[in-house]
């Protein structure tokens, strides 16, 4: 309960920390896999995966995405019937270009007057009979904001009696729908930026490949809640920073300045220098069209040289 509302605090203030990438949904059900395996025997559930083979990758934050699984399995397992069943599943739907991950369970369903409200904050349905299931009611609406921060959507399905499945939508690691889904979003935030700028950043050519990787890690850990970056090859990497042409100079500045920091007390060698250049600001509201086709034309234009 208290990092519910730890994780509340971060998500209002905008200070969760995310690092999208490409994942494969194997990997993320294999992280999880054991916490709700043991959480299945204690409480005497059948818990079954179905997980295809060759599925798409996934651009997400894997750990993020894992927490959203553990949520619903953990409520399926609690609210299952006797004997209790609850399946974890995924599948690929191409024409959204997207992958759906699920959970269902055979307990006694939802009814429909509570599944508008089911993922609100501070909602609770009800007691379980099976064992304790005190809380805050932030589990779903944690869950829901995580899946919206991956560009995916979280929906449920219940029938009295029956039993309930909640499944969410993720997009497949490709950055032309990545980026669409990104536009589409900051387009509806209440509060979301006033301008994305859209830069190319690059690391010597004679990098070696391990060094490449500290600086994806490093670029990662400077994004702040509605940027995102796509590491287009081993040494590029195609950003959408939340700010226009003038504050760009002061994010280009900010992360020389960390990046200087943090090669003063590296005991490996230094980050090499990253080169930034822009290609375009664009007004939140109106302008992401613009930044869409810039966008799709840096990933498929031969590579950017810098000077």
């Amino acid at each position: 309960m208290v990092d519910d509302m730890l994780d509340v605090s971060k998500l209002e203030a905008g200070m969760l920390g995310l690092w999208r990438r490409n994942c494969t949904v194997a990997d993320v059900i294999n992280h999880v896999r054991p916490s709700l395996v043991r959480k299945s025997l204690v409480k005497e559930v059948e818990l079954q995966f179905d997980i295809p083979d060759a599925l798409p990758e996934i651009y997400c934050d894997d750990e993020k995405i894992g927490r959203v699984i553990v949520n619903l399995a953990v409520n399926a397992i609690k609210f299952c019937g006797q004997p209790g069943l609850v399946q974890i599943w995924a599948e690929s739907q191409p024409h959204h270009r997207q992958i759906v991950i699920g959970v269902t369970d055979n307990g006694d369903g939802i009814a429909p007057e509570n599944l508008a409200v089911i993922f609100q904050r501070f909602k609770q349905l009800g007691a379980n009979p099976r064992g304790s299931t005190m809380g805050f009611g932030l589990g779903l609406n944690i869950a829901k904001e995580l899946v919206h921060l991956n560009y995916g959507q979280i929906e449920v399905k219940s029938v009295v009696g029956k039993g309930s499945t909640f499944w969410f939508s993720l997009p497949i690691a490709d950055p032309q729908e990545v980026m669409t889904r990104y536009a589409r979003r900051i387009v509806h935030l209440p509060n979301g930026p006033h301008a994305v700028s859209l830069v190319f950043a690059t690391v010597p050519a004679s990098s070696e490949e391990w060094m490449a990787d500290d600086v994806n890690t490093f670029l990662n850990t400077l994004l702040r809640r509605h940027d995102l970056t796509f590491r287009t090859d081993g040494k590029e990497w195609l950003m959408a920073v939340s700010c226009d042409e003038l504050e760009l100079e002061g994010f280009f500045a900010r992360v020389e300045e960390t990046r200087e920091k943090i090669n003063r007390n590296r005991l490996a060698e230094p980050l090499p220098a990253i080169r930034m250049c822009p290609l375009g600001s664009w007004p939140a509201a109106t302008g992401l069209e613009g930044l869409l086709a810039a966008a799709n034309q840096a990933l498929h234009s031969p590579v950017i040289k810098l000077s």
